[in-house]
């Protein structure tokens, strides 16, 4: 088997691994943005962000945990795990979040980054530096 044949089955097989390892911890990205007022959310009418409570941040998914909109609702725990320099994650903090929105369809240029979540700004600096436009993150459903 190639070099490249291995590196191809191991990048399919280490985001499964590694959600079976650490109780479904998954591996995504993550990025920030400033909440319009009274704009409205792919979710508003089942989730609206105002029946959140003020410790859970709304967030806009990634298409993979949008899930064709039956991701609307669903919490997760949140971390920041990015390493290298610069050091743009805030050690031991994490976030509750719900899905909110789709993040496709947001007016915002967080959503360009391809993020798996797109948190509100005052979240986001909860785990991380606010000035990194994107950081790697660990989460898991809350159950």
């Amino acid at each position: 088997m190639s070099t490249i044949s291995v590196f191809i089955v191991l990048c399919s097989v280490l985001p499964v691994v590694s959600s079976q390892a650490g109780g479904n911890l998954l591996i995504g990205t993550a990025s920030h943005y400033i909440p319009i007022p009274f704009s409205r959310t792919a979710c508003e009418d089942k989730f609206g962000s105002s029946k959140l409570p003020p410790s859970v941040y709304p967030v806009a998914a990634g298409e993979r945990l949008w899930d064709r909109g039956a991701g609307c609702g669903r919490r997760y725990h949140v971390r920041c795990i990015s390493d290298g320099a610069p050091h743009f994650c805030k050690s031991g903090e994490e976030i509750e979040v719900s899905i909110q929105d789709r993040a496709a369809t947001m007016r915002s240029r967080a959503s360009d980054y391809g993020a798996d979540m797109v948190i509100m700004e005052s979240g986001f600096r909860v785990i991380a530096i606010p000035f990194a436009h994107s950081v790697q993150i660990e989460y898991k459903k809350v159950q």
